[in-house]
């Protein structure tokens, strides 16, 4: 059992773009010593939600910030995940490919989450659309899977059993060569952000063994 990816909550969906910055700096730093313990130089960021700031503002500020943390990252020698998640980079694929192409570095990948475009209201056209402009960046791979209900709500439910064609995009970033790792994100039990409910009843370790095997049994379908 070895460590693929640390988590943290840096400029994530609970410390938007007003939220201070100290903690973050703070919060990598520490990370740095614990990550060389466990073996990995990946840790997953997202890009700070707005605030109620001007959209010109909050870019100048998203931009400023993931400059410091990179410089930090690039000395380190470890690589800052972005998950296409909360935040400026993940608003639409121009936005992401912008972000990306912007800081063109080596320590800037991403951990693509098919289940987070739909989750926040986007479409499956535009879950495609993030998914292509991460793709020469993409590091790592979280399986979830989520569909919309009728009132505006989102239920979260296994992998393949949704709308976000989780099935149909491992097996293309499959076929492109992708070599890196997959984890479960079930979100079965709890969603901690966003508001949205949540599937199947009271048992957490049950409902996770029965995700990891879905999830396992969509990676054989497709040759893994």
């Amino acid at each position: 059992m070895r460590t693929i990816c640390l988590g943290s909550s840096i400029a994530n969906w609970a410390r938007p773009i007003d939220a201070p910055f100290s903690r973050d700096l703070e919060d990598l730093r520490r990370a740095i010593p614990r990550m060389r313990r466990l073996g990995t130089s990946f840790i997953r960021i997202m890009s700070y939600p707005n605030d109620g700031r001007d959209e010109k503002l909050w870019k100048a500020e998203v931009f400023r910030r993931m400059n410091e943390l990179l410089a930090i990252a690039e000395g380190e020698g470890i690589v800052l995940v972005l998950e296409n998640c909360d935040g400026w980079a993940s608003e639409s694929a121009q936005r992401l490919s912008e972000f990306l192409s912007c800081f063109d570095s080596e320590s800037l990948r991403v951990v693509f989450d098919p289940g987070n475009p739909i989750g926040h209201g986007a479409s499956v056209e535009e879950t495609w659309a993030l998914y292509r402009a991460a793709l020469p960046y993409i590091v790592h791979f979280h399986i979830k899977d989520c569909r919309r209900l009728p009132d505006g709500g989102v239920l979260h439910v296994m992998p393949g059993d949704g709308e976000c064609d989780v099935a149909q995009i491992i097996r293309d970033i499959l076929r492109r060569g992708y070599s890196g790792m997959f984890s479960i994100e079930p979100h079965l039990e709890v969603s901690s952000h966003g508001g949205n409910i949540s599937f199947g009843g009271n048992n957490l370790r049950e409902n996770y063994l029965k995700y990891g095997l879905r999830a396992k049994g969509i990676l054989e379908e497709l040759g893994i």
